[in-house]
C-alpha cells in the first residue's frame, strides 16, 4: 500500500476515536449534588387548635303576645309524681332546680326537698261535696274525677300548702285541704230538734305538720311556707309531689311581651334567649283576640286579693270588705284580674 495512503487512514482513525472519546467525556451531565438534611432539635408544637366561637342562635320569626298575668310561667319541662330533681336555691315561692339547658323554677308547693320534714300520714274525713282532682293543681288542670260524700274516710298520704293527696276505698287523688277534717264530722242538732250548720270536728288538730288553722270548722294548710332562703344552699335532692308538675324557664309579668313562634288552640310556643318553651293560650292576648269588656263587681266579706295569679297566701296584698267595689278587667280560667284603686290584683 502506498505509504501516504496508510498515513491518511491512520490519521482518520485517530480523529474518529478522538471524537468518540470527546462525546463520552464532555457530553455526560454532571451528577446532582444532594444537600444533607440537618435534623431539627425543636419539639413539636403542643398548642391546642383554636376553636371557632359558637355562633349566637338565630332568632326565629315570631309574633308578639301580651301576657295577661304576673308570674305567667314559660314551661321548659313537665315532671311527674315521684321524679327526683336537684334543688339549688329558692326564689319568691319557687325552688331553683337544675335543668338540662338552664336552671328552672318549680313552685315550692309541688316539690319537697331533702331538707324538709317528711309529711306524716293521717286519717281524715271528707266534707260533703269535696271534689277530687288528678293533680295537686286541683281545678287549674281539669274537672274533678270524683266527689266525696260526708264522712268518707280517707288516708292522707301527702300535703303541702293547701292541697292534700288522699286515698280512699274507691280511688286516689288530690283535694283542697279545706275539704278534709281530721275527725269524724258531727253536726249539732241545735237543742231544738233542728241542725246547726257548724260541724264539730276538733279543728285544733294539726293535719300534716304544717301551719294550720281552723276555717269553717275544718283544717286548712296555709300557703305560708317560706322556708330558709336557699339561694346559696348546697344542692339537695328533691321529689316531685304531683303529676304534670311544670318547670318554668322564665316568669312573665302582666303586660310583658312574649315572642310567640307557634300559636295553638290550647298552648303557644315562645322563644326566650335560645330556648323554646310553652305557655297556655289563655295567658296571652294576641292580635285579633276579642277584647275583654270590663265590669264592676262587689266583693264578698273577707275575700283575699293577691299580687300574682297563683293566688298564694305569700302573695296576698289585702282582704276585701263586704260590698267593696272592684273592677274586673280580665278573666282567667281560675281567677279574675281586678283593678282596685288603680292597683292590679287577682282574686277568686
Amino acid at each position: 500500500m502506498d505509504k501516504k495512503k496508510l498515513i491518511g487512514i491512520v490519521a482518520l482513525v485517530v480523529l474518529i476515536l478522538a471524537g468518540v472519546i470527546s462525546c463520552t467525556v464532555f457530553g455526560k451531565e454532571a451528577p446532582e449534588v444532594v444537600e444533607p438534611v440537618t435534623p431539627t432539635t425543636e419539639p413539636a408544637s403542643t398548642q391546642e387548635p383554636t376553636e371557632e366561637p359558637t355562633a349566637a342562635p338565630t332568632e326565629p320569626s315570631w309574633v308578639p303576645g301580651v301576657v295577661n298575668a304576673t308570674y305567667g310561667g314559660a314551661v321548659a319541662k313537665v315532671y311527674n309524681l315521684g321524679d327526683t330533681v336537684t334543688v339549688k336555691g329558692e326564689f319568691d315561692g319557687f325552688f331553683i332546680v337544675a335543668g338540662e339547658e338552664t336552671d328552672v323554677l318549680i313552685e315550692t308547693r309541688y316539690l319537697r326537698h331533702a331538707g324538709e320534714e317528711k309529711f306524716e300520714e293521717r286519717v281524715g274525713y271528707s266534707y260533703s261535696g269535696t271534689e277530687v282532682f288528678e293533680t295537686a293543681y286541683l281545678e287549674w288542670k281539669g274537672e274533678p274525677v270524683a266527689t266525696l260524700s260526708l264522712n268518707t274516710k280517707v288516708d292522707v298520704i301527702e300535703g303541702k300548702e293547701h292541697w292534700l293527696h288522699i286515698k280512699w276505698d274507691g280511688g286516689e287523688g288530690f283535694v283542697d285541704a279545706d275539704g278534709i277534717s281530721p275527725n269524724f264530722i258531727v253536726y249539732n242538732n241545735g237543742g231544738g230538734g233542728g241542725s246547726s250548720s257548724a260541724p264539730q270536728d276538733g279543728t285544733d288538730i294539726d293535719l300534716g305538720g304544717l301551719n294550720s288553722i281552723g276555717v269553717s270548722g275544718g283544717v286548712k294548710l296555709l300557703a305560708n311556707y317560706y322556708g330558709p332562703q336557699f339561694t346559696n344552699m348546697e344542692p339537695v335532692e328533691g321529689t316531685i309531689l304531683t303529676d304534670e308538675c311544670e318547670a318554668y324557664v322564665y316568669l312573665y309579668n302582666r303586660g310583658d311581651e312574649a315572642k310567640v313562634t307557634v300559636v295553638g288552640e290550647d298552648e303557644c310556643e315562645v322563644y326566650i334567649d335560645g330556648i323554646f318553651a310553652t305557655v297556655p293560650r289563655w295567658l296571652l292576648c294576641m292580635e285579633g283576640d276579642e277584647e275583654y269588656e270590663s265590669w264592676t263587681g262587689y266583693a264578698k266579706s273577707n275575700v283575699h286579693v293577691y299580687s300574682k295569679h297563683q293566688l298564694r297566701q305569700i302573695y296576698e296584698v289585702r282582704t276585701m270588705n263586704l260590698n267593696e267595689e272592684v273592677t274586673v278587667i280580665a278573666e282567667l280560667p281560675h281567677c279574675y284580674v281586678v283593678e282596685i284603686d288603680g292597683v292590679i290584683g287577682y282574686m277568686h
